[in-house]
């Protein structure tokens, strides 16, 4: 994971404050601010959770039946 993009991917969700870019991965987004050890990520984890939600960048059918699911 590139800092760099998973500062521009939260700008898309929600992040106004960091660089923005055209693409949009919700999940891919989510599960990098998971691994990530910057405090500043996990601090936002919810408005982006939320902001993604609301703008529905996440694809739940994609991870169905993977076995991530509780």
């Amino acid at each position: 994971m590139k800092d760099r993009d998973l500062l521009s991917r939260l700008r898309r969700m929600g992040l106004p404050f960091f660089e923005t870019e055209d693409t949009e991965e919700g999940n891919l987004t989510l599960a990098d601010v998971v691994q990530s050890k910057d405090l500043r990520f996990w601090e936002a984890f919810p408005v982006v959770l939320a902001t993604g939600a609301e703008k529905g960048l996440f694809d739940y059918d994609k991870y169905l039946g993977s076995g991530l699911e509780s």
